[in-house]
């Protein structure tokens, strides 16, 4: 017994022992990649080429600003994509210049940059600053996506910025590209892509070690400007589900969001990140494709199912709900089941519930035209670990919704804030200045609330009239009826591609479903 004890007093210093130096062992080891990453920075050996996005490449790149005498204009070649937009080629002495980069949602859309959060940002900080000037640039590009804002960002960083806003995730499926020169695709290839985009020690190292290899397939080239798969006729049928697409996408993104974080970091210019809003509850999914695992007995189940709840929304909603709670479990990844599910527990007032089903609704829409929650994840994470300032305009806009998720009160259509939308996140941004030191901000500013109404009230009834227009051409945009060539010309491999044995998708619902229970 004494032996015994004796061995097991004598092991347990062993193993403390074992641990400590295993510990230190790594702890070593992290101070000497720490050590030569700090050495490479400091002798300027590995800079990570942030202008080079190994997903994609442009046939050409031009710049967004043109000087025009005393003042930088937004090219003409520019203006199908980017509202009119200027600013004083000399930097005043007493100005603060504001750059926002994104896409439709920056520019205003459906109206334009007169009443977009850019403009009342600016209206707001000279009402509450008005010893300092201040100019806001507004870059929004219609669908342009994170990949097409890199070299803008880096020419817009050499007009002297004292702020960069960024809000972007809403247009990553909008062009048709292959990761195949990628593949085989591997968590570790993501992750070296994004240590690569800041890290000059892993950069030096990957650059040695890829100079060894054999050349790998050449990236896509992408036209100089936006070719969007919705700009063509009967688009939608370019559309498929495709996870391994998507999971690249999300790399893509996050690759880009870091490289611009980066880029703004190397030239000391703080940054605003926005999480971009969309709306759940007054927004259909715009394609929906039954599972490609379901049998065809099973898609006939879900189509009785379907109509069976349809038939009852005005008369036994309590039948409607149970046939379509049935359909999401036959086939969890059917956007429209889940949609009309989340309207019938929204009129039960079972609000908890229809959010989980409408959130649910847009991860499985096959056109992603809304921000999915994998980008969302991105954004919120990589502001997180790179201390980036953020703005949650989704919960910002959520958080004073009636219903307490994202509907028609608070955006014009599937993204698009509306003009009180643009106001609140207006307000946040001016917030989040004053909260790092760019400016102040007033908590009840009555001179910011009468300069904005003044700005409002010289917008003639023509500007929200053209808004109107523009709104209805966006539907018809997003339900793939625009007014370009067949998609199927255009896109052949993405039309033909789709396996056309499989059970017929069932029929996008147009408008949304009235699930209203008759008064009894």
């Amino acid at each position: 017994m004494t032996d015994t004890t004796t061995q097991s007093e004598t092991e347990a210093p062993r193993k403390r022992k074992r641990w400590v130096f295993r510990g230190a062992a790594i702890l070593l080891g992290l101070l000497v990649v720490v050590g030569l990453e700090l050495l490479c920075r400091l002798l300027g050996w590995g800079v990570p080429a942030l202008a080079d996005d190994p997903y994609v490449g442009f046939a050409e790149v031009t710049p967004l600003f043109e000087q025009q005498g005393d003042v930088y204009e937004i090219a003409p070649a520019r203006l199908k994509f980017f509202a009119a937009e200027s600013f004083p080629a000399v930097k005043p002495d007493n100005q603060s210049r504001i750059f926002v980069l994104g896409g439709s949602t920056v520019q205003g859309r459906p109206y334009s940059i007169e009443t977009t959060f850019g403009t009342w940002l600016e209206l707001g900080l000279q009402a509450d600053n008005p010893q300092q000037s201040w100019d806001v640039v507004n870059c929004g590009g219609l669908s342009y996506a994170s990949y097409r804002l890199v070299p803008i960002l880096e020419e817009v960083l050499t007009y002297h910025p004292d702020l960069i806003v960024l809000c972007t995730g809403h247009n990553e499926f909008l062009e048709d590209r292959s990761y195949d020169h990628l593949k085989p695709d591997s968590s570790f290839e993501r992750i070296s892509m994004n240590l690569s985009a800041s890290s000059h020690l892993f950069h030096l190292m990957r650059h040695a070690m890829g100079s060894m290899k054999a050349p790998q397939k050449p990236k896509p080239q992408l036209k100089g400007e936006v070719d969007a798969i919705l700009d063509y006729n009967d688009s939608l049928r370019a559309y498929h589900r495709d996870d391994e697409w998507r999971q690249q996408i999300v790399a893509h993104f996050e690759f880009n969001l870091r490289r611009m974080l980066e880029l703004c970091r190397r030239h000391n210019v703080p940054v605003i990140l926005i999480r971009p809003p969309s709306n759940l509850a007054d927004s259909p999914p715009f394609k929906s494709e039954v599972s490609e695992k379901l049998s065809p007995k099973q898609a006939s189940e879900i189509r009785r199912l379907m109509n069976t709840a349809r038939e009852n929304y005005r008369e036994n909603l309590s039948a409607s709900i149970a046939a379509l709670e049935k359909a999401v479990l036959i086939d969890p990844r059917y956007a429209l089941a889940w949609y009309e599910l989340g309207q019938c527990y929204l009129t039960r007032k079972r609000n908890h519930e229809a959010k989980q089903a409408f959130l649910q609704a847009r991860e499985e829409d096959v056109c992603p035209l809304r921000i999915v929650s994998e980008l969302e994840d991105v954004i919120l994470r990589v502001a997180r670990e790179t201390k980036t300032s953020l703005l949650d305009a989704y919960e910002l806009l959520e958080e004073r919704s009636r219903s307490g998720m994202l509907d028609s009160q608070w955006l014009a259509d599937h993204v698009h804030p509306t003009v009180a939308g643009h106001q609140l996140m207006a307000e946040a941004l001016q917030k989040k200045m004053s909260e790092i030191n760019l400016c102040v901000y007033e908590q009840d500013s009555s001179e910011r609330e009468q300069v904005w109404k003044a700005h409002l009230q010289s917008l003639d009834s023509h500007y929200f009239f053209k808004g109107q227009e523009t709104l209805n051409s966006l539907r018809g945009w997003a339900a793939g009826r625009a007014d370009g060539p067949p998609a199927a010309e255009r896109f052949p491999h993405r039309v033909e591609s789709h396996n056309s044995s499989r059970p017929k998708e069932f029929q996008l619902l147009k408008e949304k479903p009235d699930v209203s229970e008759k008064k009894k």
